[in-house]
């Protein structure tokens, strides 16, 4: 009988197990980047397309929306402004009604788009145009009064927060957004004097992070509010790091309470730091501010 190489067989063994493994095993497709920018860059200028020009600010308006399907507009003035939010977007991976995982495009998904198919859409000659009827919209020509009559632009006298103003931004949010800092906290400081507090500006120096101090007396005590102000875009949250430090400055001041009002709105660690001092610190956000500027003035109503 012949010699056999044991060794030999084994191999031949494993070689064939291995083999049989391997029968009916498709190798997954490597991704197709290429594709996967050009569909990116597709989507991104369908939001250009959709987006829409404000007539009286010349700001564009981008509206889209995020994975978990909440409604997002944005307004930027610049296209340096329309890159940064562009670059925002992208994928995330979300649940249906069935349960069933897909991915979905939108703004702050996790997976962001490659920067450089925003590039190749900002640099498109349709987003230039967007931009190339902007009327002047300078703090000193944003709001124009006349006699009866209120119409845009307007301007607004130095030094005052008349009630023309508060009654123009009530029919028009956005026009927030046009503000210098230091006019939004004499908004805010106007509000608050309208609510029944004392209230002082801070020098523009600032003291402490806190742009006001409000104060309400009657016949059970004091109180003392110091409000913070944040005039931010609406893709810019505030985060908890302020939140912190405005609860930071009302224990050291033995304030009643620490009040920031933004134009745009709060991280969820922000949200969550205030519930817990809820008695300490109230958050109030471009919707609350909003209602603020709506039922303006409160004492001729009362």
């Amino acid at each position: 009988m012949p010699d056999y190489d044991d060794d030999a067989e084994e191999q031949a063994d494993e070689n064939q197990y291995q083999e049989d493994d391997f029968v009916g095993y498709e190798r997954e497709p490597e991704p197709d980047y290429e594709l996967e920018e050009e569909r990116d860059v597709e989507l991104l200028r369908d939001l250009i397309d959709d987006a829409e020009v404000d007539e009286h600010t010349g700001e564009v308006i981008i509206k889209a929306q995020t994975p978990s399907g909440v409604e997002v507009c944005e307004r930027v003035r610049t296209i340096e402004e329309m890159q940064e939010f562009l670059c925002l977007f992208g994928w995330d991976t979300v649940a249906d009604r069935s349960g069933n995982q897909t991915d979905v495009f939108g703004f702050c998904g996790l997976q962001r788009v490659d920067s450089w198919a925003v590039e190749q859409v900002i640099e498109e000659p349709g987003v230039a145009s967007l931009f190339a009827t902007r009327p002047d919209v300078s703090e000193s020509t944003l709001y124009r009064v006349e006699p009866g009559i209120l119409v845009s632009p307007v301007t607004i006298e130095l030094g005052t927060v008349n009630e023309a103003l508060i009654r123009y931004l009530a029919e028009h949010p956005p026009g927030l957004y046009e503000l210098e800092p230091r006019r939004f906290e004499e908004l805010i400081a106007e509000l608050f004097r309208d609510l029944g507090y004392e209230v002082l500006l801070t020098p523009r120096t600032r003291d402490g992070g806190i742009d006001i101090r409000a104060i309400r007396k009657d016949s059970v005590g004091t109180l003392l509010y110091l409000i913070e102000c944040k005039r931010y875009r609406a893709a810019r949250p505030v985060g908890v790091e302020m939140v912190r430090s405005l609860y930071g400055v009302t224990l050291a001041e033995r304030a009643s309470c620490g009040v920031l009002a933004t134009t745009s709105r709060f991280t969820k660690d922000a949200q969550e730091f205030a519930d817990r001092f809820r008695f300490q610190l109230s958050l109030r956000d471009y919707a609350d501010l909003v209602q603020w500027l709506q039922q303006y003035p409160r004492a001729r109503k009362r």
